[in-house]
């Protein structure tokens, strides 16, 4: 049986580490818990936040749109490639 979830995950690229500090960065500073944060913005729970902050699991154009808004920025400021 293949199950997804013990299947390593590919390394992200120096890109997405990159964006996933950026978010941590900004996210630091806006004193919400990765909890309510998920749970405010539809993004999901504590443990889906934290992959994202961590380089865990890459970000995507939805979910950058989410964190932003979330945390009133630009997309840029998270991702600028995909803000492109």
């Amino acid at each position: 049986m293949d199950d997804m979830a013990t299947r390593p995950r590919p390394p992200l690229d120096q890109t997405q580490i990159e964006d996933a500090r950026r978010l941590k960065a900004l996210f630091v500073q806006c004193g919400e818990t990765q909890e309510a944060f998920g749970e405010r913005t539809g993004i999901g729970g504590q443990n889906l936040v934290s992959q994202y902050l961590n380089a865990i699991i890459p970000l995507n154009l939805r979910i950058v749109v989410k964190f932003a808004e979330g945390l009133g920025v630009d997309v840029a400021a998270i991702s600028p490639t995909l803000a492109e």
